[in-house]
């Protein structure tokens, strides 16, 4: 089992592994698609508990080590029981960084709604409730929201979540594509690697570790019946071999 191809939590991971370096940081996990990111090449999974499991357990860890903590939790995972270790996070005046994974849907479940994407069913609609405007509610003074399919711009927020000196919130707000291929709002893309300038370095395939990346004969090459066009690959490509075409 693999996060899929496209999956903007590959974005996210593989940006928070650039910037954590050589730092000596425990990553907390929980329930959810980005569990998977315990997998190689990311391993930014130090153990998983239960549902916001991994964010109350970074408080403690803020109490009772040096070593930095990032905890990953989902948008619904957050609504449910993630706002609760938020608080206690600014109350008690922890030192870690809480990342959102806000796919735009509850994924690993069967892409129902929740809090953030408001209720349209069963005679029910109501607006969504904005998580960036709830984190920053609590009195959390860092927060940012990324786009995960930007890995370079990432990293640097992640870089500087993680030197903050007390609690940060990086929301990654990138719908699942699983969930835009199911509404029909997925645009056909595709990307396409230059071998005229393709080093093979095999950055790419380290780095986002995706899918629809294949080592063939030496080189890379994409799976077009897998790739969606996101342009991760290409993101963090230092020779910018890799395009993407509609």
């Amino acid at each position: 089992t693999t996060l899929c191809a496209g999956c903007p939590h590959r974005g996210l991971f593989a940006a928070t592994k650039r910037a954590v370096g050589k730092k000596d940081v425990i990553y907390c996990s929980d329930i959810g698609c980005y569990t998977l990111g315990g997998q190689p090449p990311f391993n930014e999974a130090d153990f998983i508990i239960c549902m916001g499991g991994g964010a109350g357990a970074a408080g403690g860890f803020s109490e009772s080590t040096d070593q930095k903590s990032i905890a990953f939790l989902g948008d619904s995972t957050f609504f449910h029981s993630g706002i609760p270790s938020l608080i206690s996070a600014k109350f008690n005046d922890h030192k870690f960084t809480m990342v959102i994974l806000d796919n735009r849907t509850t994924a690993m479940t069967g892409h129902q709604p929740n809090p953030g994407t408001g209720r349209h069913f069963g005679g029910v609609e109501t607006d969504m409730v904005d998580i960036e405007a709830v984190v920053k509610s609590i009195g959390v003074e860092f927060v940012e929201t990324v786009d995960s399919y930007d890995v370079r711009k990432v990293e640097d927020v992640m870089k500087r979540a993680i030197d903050y000196d007390g609690v940060s919130v990086v929301i990654s707000k990138c719908p699942c594509p699983l969930e835009l291929k199911k509404e029909k709002k997925l645009v056909p893309k595709v990307c396409i690697v230059d071998q005229s300038k393709c080093i093979q370095c095999m950055t790419c395939l380290k780095t986002i570790a995706c899918p629809a990346l294949i080592k063939k004969d030496g080189t890379v090459v994409v799976d077009e019946t897998q790739c969606i066009g996101c342009g991760m690959c290409s993101n963090v490509c230092p020779k910018d071999a890799i395009g993407v075409k509609q």
